[in-house]
């Protein structure tokens, strides 16, 4: 047992030590795809959107070639482990790439993932009129300037109201802390292409058991980023959630391990089967990303994980006292 014990220290202290040399390998391959290492001179990832840029990719795609670890000899078992360390190295090279540009004063914003946010839709916000959502509207129209309100006749008529640009936003009821995710809100949602901006708990029951909560989720119809208002800002926390189309042979695990890797927590995971094949199912995973910058773990996953979409970057905040 003593020799075990002493075997397997001395080669967690290996493995540390490589690790640690990689880590600067990894920075040396990060910074030459922004910058030539033989002139000197900025590449345009450097300041244009990576994404968007033939030789970046292919450069990518070379500096990816050296961090496959493992061989087609080692054991079945050992590869999914050797497939999260090369998941993680590549999270390594986009969290380098991110922190080279901000160093040159050149961050990537939230929209070279998303799209270019688009002007701030109309502060109109439909939806089905109860004590339960008046409260949410309450909640979310402190976040927004000069809001109004239109109550259509049923949820469905409330998503087409942002659909067709009759109004900027609406309000819905996502899930609840008995039932989980409402799935009927969920299809209405992503039929109709919406996007979460905001979301609040709302406490519909209470009694010696406890509180009955339901969270409403403020949509929008494309990706518009509402940061809450500061003096109503008590609590609240942002969250990115993403799809995966095909969360099989895995992807899951590498997406998490390089989520937690950039600093993101994995908050939930929800299953929804999809409508072109049976006995499929896509996931959406939701990360609390309080401090952390997410641009990495995006840059990683349009790079790496095309069965993934980002849907949104979102806050959820909270009734203020009295509600």
């Amino acid at each position: 047992m003593d020799s075990a014990v002493y075997n397997a220290s001395r080669a967690g202290n290996i493995i540390a030590d490589a690790a640690e040399c990689q880590m600067s390998h990894i920075y040396d391959l990060a910074r030459c795809l922004l910058i030539d290492p033989e002139t000197g001179r900025e590449k345009p990832a450097l300041s244009e959107n990576p994404l968007q840029i033939e030789s970046f990719l292919r450069e990518y795609r070379q500096a990816c070639d050296s961090l496959v670890y493992g061989s087609k000899d080692s054991l079945p078992e050992n590869r999914t482990v050797f497939s999260i360390f090369s998941a993680v190295s590549k999270l390594k090279i986009c969290d380098f790439v991110c922190r080279i540009r901000r160093e040159k004063s050149k961050p990537l914003s939230l929209t070279d993932f998303f799209g270019e946010e688009a002007e701030m839709p109309s502060p109109r916000i439909a939806y089905v009129k109860n004590s339960y959502s008046d409260i949410a509207y309450r909640v979310f129209s402190h976040h927004i300037e000069g809001a109004g309100v239109v109550y259509p006749g049923g949820f469905t008529a409330v998503c087409e109201e942002v659909y067709y640009n009759r109004a900027g936003y609406c309000i819905l009821p996502y899930e609840t802390s008995d039932e989980g995710v409402l799935s009927g809100f969920r299809m209405l949602i992503e039929k109709h292409g919406l996007v979460p901006t905001l979301t609040c708990p709302v406490v519909t029951d209470s009694d010696q058991s406890g509180s009955s909560v339901t969270h409403f989720v403020l949509l929008s119809k494309s990706f518009v980023r509402i940061k809450p208002a500061e003096k109503f800002s008590r609590g609240s926390r942002e969250y990115l959630k993403i799809t995966i189309d095909n969360p099989g042979g895995g992807v899951m695990a590498d997406i998490l391990s390089a989520a937690m890797c950039g600093g993101l927590e994995h908050v939930k995971t929800e299953s929804t089967p999809v409508s072109w094949e049976n006995s499929r199912y896509s996931c959406s995973v939701t990360f609390s990303v309080d401090g952390a910058d997410p641009a990495p773990f995006l840059l990683y996953l349009a790079l790496e994980a095309p069965e993934s979409t980002a849907d949104g970057i979102y806050y959820s905040v909270l009734p203020y006292p009295g509600m």
